[in-house]
């Protein structure tokens, strides 16, 4: 188990310094008031490592678990793709940037990328829903109360932030229709991911020794980081103020920070060291 420890102590080292050089970057940025600039949209293009490099990461652990085969493995394999996928959506972002000199390409081909995050990571939540057996633990009416009120209310909070802030209470475009899908359907995705995880990690507590209880917590932070980035990101760009490396942008490095710590955490080799130590006495 040495080797393998080593390689997970390793793989987390590199995240971390990657990401502390994006912070390096961003400061750079702010302290010096730029916009616009080549180092504005590389900061964007350096950030997209973490989801791209800790999507394959991800990839390979899913085939520890025996991939398609097994519960575990469907579930860290989609999360993967999710991930991997937005890491896509944001090198496209970036060639609209540096090649085709668009600072805010909103809506854009990228989107196709960063939209697919929801669907791929809401069937992953949903494969640790039947791991875990959340669904035994949502039989409960308070259960189901719960799992009812939280998404109404993050989806009403950004409802009222985005039209009626935002907009004073117009819903206009100007024929943009793809922006206003966009703007409702990004908070309402996360939303979505976002309130699975919790189930899951409710109720990874009681089931499978809690073995996935820090994994899904570090994923289940890094959605909620997620959500307030897309949501500022729709806010800033709906008041025009949004620019590549403005601090909104600092969500992002760090949801897939944990989001990506959270599938290191996946790794059957450590999952097996952690249940050997919740079985000794």
């Amino acid at each position: 188990m040495k080797s393998s420890g080593w390689f997970l102590t390793l793989s987390t080292k590199v995240l971390i310094a990657i990401y502390s050089v994006v912070i390096l970057w961003w400061l750079s940025i702010f302290f010096r008031g730029i916009q616009e600039t080549t180092e504005n949209y590389a900061f964007s293009l350096i950030y997209s490592v973490i989801p791209l490099s800790w999507g394959i990461i991800g990839f390979l652990n899913a085939r520890r678990w025996g991939g398609l085969t097994s519960l575990v493995g469907r579930a860290v394999l989609f999360l993967s793709a999710g991930i991997f996928a937005w890491g896509i959506g944001n090198l496209i972002f970036a060639y609209y940037n540096l090649v085709l000199q668009i600072p805010v390409p909103y809506p854009s081909l990228a989107d196709a990328g960063f939209f697919l995050i929801y669907p791929l990571s809401a069937i992953g939540m949903s494969y640790l829903f039947k791991v875990t057996g959340a669904s035994f633990g949502l039989r409960s009416k308070s259960a189901k109360l719960a799992l009812l009120i939280i998404p109404l209310l993050l989806i009403l909070l950004s409802y009222y932030l985005l039209f009626i802030v935002a907009r004073g209470g117009e819903i206009s475009y100007d024929g943009d229709l793809l922006k206003l899908f966009l703007d409702i359907a990004y908070p309402v995705g996360d939303v979505i991911v976002i309130t699975l995880a919790a189930v899951v990690y409710l109720f990874s507590f009681k089931y499978l020794g809690g073995l996935f209880r820090i994994p899904v917590i570090l994923i289940l932070i890094g959605f909620i980081s997620n959500y307030i980035a897309d949501f500022l990101f729709s806010y800033t760009t709906t008041t025009e103020t949004y620019f590549v490396g403005k601090w909104v942008d600092l969500f992002y490095p760090t949801a897939f920070l944990l989001i990506s710590l959270g599938l290191n955490l996946f790794d059957p080799r450590l999952a097996s060291d952690r249940s050997n130590n919740n079985e000794k006495p």
